[in-house]
């Protein structure tokens, strides 16, 4: 998922799980996600990742922003304060806000208005990571 403004952006995708699965370990601690995030604006470049969204997160993200693109306005709410995501629609375009705070280092923030279809491709990458990265839960045995 890519937010751009001119020639500032910053770029989201899932890395990893943090964790090997382990039956006998908490569910949260089974569906931490690894964060890749890279940024750019007039003087720096970054990258990073982090352990900063659950797999339940991602699939509440792309509900959310699923839900901007019919007017309802999305706030994320992770556990983890280090990413943050809005999207409030505004008439034909859509004000999204990115921020990711990397550890040691100022806040960097990322915002721009966006259309239907760019915000659509933004919802179907999401969906993507969220296939690419499921829920997982206890095995059942028969």
């Amino acid at each position: 998922m890519k937010l751009q403004n001119d020639e500032k952006y910053i770029e989201i995708r899932m890395d990893s799980y943090e964790f090997p699965y382990d039956e006998n370990s908490v569910y949260e601690d089974n569906n931490w996600l690894n964060v890749a995030v890279a940024w750019e604006d007039e003087v720096v470049i970054e990258n990073a990742v982090s352990p900063c969204l659950t797999c339940m997160e991602l699939q509440d993200l792309c509900k959310g922003l699923s839900g901007a693109l019919v007017g309802r306005a999305y706030t994320s709410s992770f556990i983890e304060p280090d990413l943050t995501i809005q999207a409030i629609p505004n008439g034909n375009h859509i004000a999204m806000e990115i921020t990711y705070a990397k550890p040691g280092h100022n806040r960097f923030v990322m915002k721009s208005d966006v259309t239907k279809a760019q915000l659509d491709e933004m919802v179907s990458d999401v969906h993507d990571m969220c296939l690419s990265f499921p829920i997982r839960t206890k095995k059942r045995y028969s």
